[in-house]
């Protein structure tokens, strides 16, 4: 009978939260186990708490995400009104509640339960979704409000990370809207989605060039959330900014581990996929058992490199540029920079010539390791511009398994140049060369002393807009196939003639 009753309470939509829920009861509702969701997110409020996510302990910055919870749907409302929420559904009152006092963490998780209960009656994908879907989508929402760049990591996300295999997926979820459009409901941290920008609310037109309004379901669930090696090519549509664009993202693979090895001939190709202390091992490992006389240069491939280990960062550096100033740190908050220098000797000779490539999802210490390299002329950058992101996450494990992401510092190259919004230039840009007659005359052009890096402007320039069109002068190249063929025909190019190497390293500012 006290189910029953507890039961009733949970559904009737102007119930008011405080102790509706008990954790020495099992109590299921729609599929629902409620303790234990209560409790995942008391869990979260009390790990943003602890991480100073609310320094002033105000309680408008508690409503401000618990309100954040209505961007899941654009029929929902929720307001709150001095010590109550109201939740609003198509201009209709659903559920009115009483709000918690701060510190009361177990009350804020179990009326974010009944929010959920109340919504799952009224969106259908919502209650399709299982508590992981729910828990992904919910935080995903309430961090937008707080640290865009933060958000909630599976439990299962962090199991596939651990066994050094990271899953073919596009890493993002959304729904259909009203008008056909699919919008997105979360994306994945550290996925091919969030690499190259997208994030909750964008509006996807056309996939591979087909309308999203004549696609079924089906079609968009297997390409957009499903797993995929193939190139993705999306219109999208941003509702805040009201602009439009062309999003590639690259083909996702199976990464057996956070880095991989390739040995062409003379040539070691380095594959980064996350940097850290594991890539470190197997980075140095490789230099130190496959380096030979015969050997006419390293690859360093960073074109999906995303990472915020930066001592990982650092000791990767290392190996090839020893003890130099590479990355400076700052914590949210201070305004004190933090030097990186690897504490160890170069163990690649300072005579074998280094390429690294670089593309749009080159993200974050990609970008910082990058920049080390072009900073110490040490190596040149091929490719196309970073992303420019230059903040640094940090992972918050929870009771549940997961783990709960959010920004805390920023980064600067070792010289102290901010990456932000700007990111590092390639030398030569791939997407600049559409044949092979167009690549043999800038190999004279190198070597006549009549080629312009664009390098000095680059670095140089203040003003936003005009960064932004030099970034549209290089884009990312369309095809990924394509985009090997040209990169391996450069690399080659380079590596075959001493001459061309040194000519461009002499540009670099």
């Amino acid at each position: 009978m006290r189910k029953l009753l507890l039961i009733t309470a949970i559904l009737w939509p102007f119930a008011l939260n405080a102790g509706l829920y008990f954790d020495d009861e099992d109590v299921m509702v729609d599929g629902i186990n409620v303790p234990e969701m209560s409790a995942f997110f008391a869990d979260v409020y009390e790990k943003l708490d602890q991480n100073n996510w609310n320094n002033d302990q105000a309680a408008n910055g508690m409503t401000r995400i618990i309100q954040s919870i209505e961007t899941i749907d654009p029929r929902v409302g929720i307001s709150v009104t001095g010590p109550r929420m109201v939740i609003v559904y198509d201009d209709t009152i659903a559920g009115n509640y009483e709000l918690p006092k701060i510190g009361k963490w177990n009350d804020w998780g179990e009326l974010t339960t009944a929010i959920i209960l109340n919504l799952r009656e009224k969106l259908p994908n919502l209650a399709k979704a299982n508590d992981q879907q729910i828990y992904f989508a919910v935080v995903g929402a309430m961090m937008n409000e707080l640290d865009p760049s933060g958000g909630y990591i599976y439990p299962e996300m962090i199991q596939v990370k651990q066994q050094g295999r990271v899953l073919t997926s596009l890493g993002l979820a959304g729904v259909r809207n009203e008008d056909g459009y699919y919008r997105i409901t979360s994306v994945i941290q550290g996925s091919m989605a969030d690499n190259a920008g997208l994030k909750n609310q964008d509006i996807v037109l056309s996939i591979n060039g087909r309308q999203a309004t004549g696609m079924s379901d089906e079609e968009i669930i297997d390409i957009l959330e499903g797993f995929t090696t193939s190139l993705v090519k999306l219109d999208v549509f941003d509702p805040v900014t009201k602009a439009e664009r062309n999003v590639v993202l690259r083909r996702a693979t199976i990464m057996m581990a956070d880095a991989d090895v390739i040995k062409r001939d003379t040539i070691i190709e380095i594959v980064i996929h996350q940097l850290t202390k594991k890539s470190v091992g197997l980075i140095a490992e490789t230099l130190s058992e496959k380096i030979t006389q015969a050997t006419s240069g390293i690859v360093l491939d960073l074109r999906t490199t995303d990472g915020d280990d930066e001592e990982a960062m650092t000791q990767i550096a290392g190996l090839f540029m020893g003890k130099v100033p590479v990355l400076q740190v700052i914590n949210v908050g201070s305004d004190k920079a933090f030097e990186m220098v690897p504490g160890g000797e170069a163990i690649v000779d300072s005579n074998i010539p280094v390429i690294v490539l670089t593309s749009r999802q080159t993200h974050k210490l990609g970008e910082a390791l990058a920049a080390a390299f072009e900073e110490n002329h040490r190596g040149l950058v091929v490719g196309t511009p970073t992303a420019g992101d230059a903040k640094l996450s940090k992972t918050i494990p929870l009771k549940n398994g997961g783990q709960l992401k959010i920004t805390n510092r920023q980064m600067k190259t070792g010289g102290g140049r901010d990456l932000s919004n700007r990111g590092v230039l390639p030398v030569i840009c791939t997407s600049s060369i559409r044949s092979q007659k167009q690549q043999e005359v800038m190999f004279v052009n190198i070597l006549n002393k009549d080629f312009k890096t664009g390098l000095e402007t680059w670095y140089s320039e203040t003003d936003q807009s005009r960064i932004e069109k030099i970034r549209r002068g290089c884009p990312e190249v369309a095809n990924g196939q394509d985009e090997d063929l040209l990169t391996q025909g450069v690399v080659a190019q380079i590596f075959s003639n001493p001459k061309v190497y040194d000519a461009l390293i002499k540009l670099i500012p």
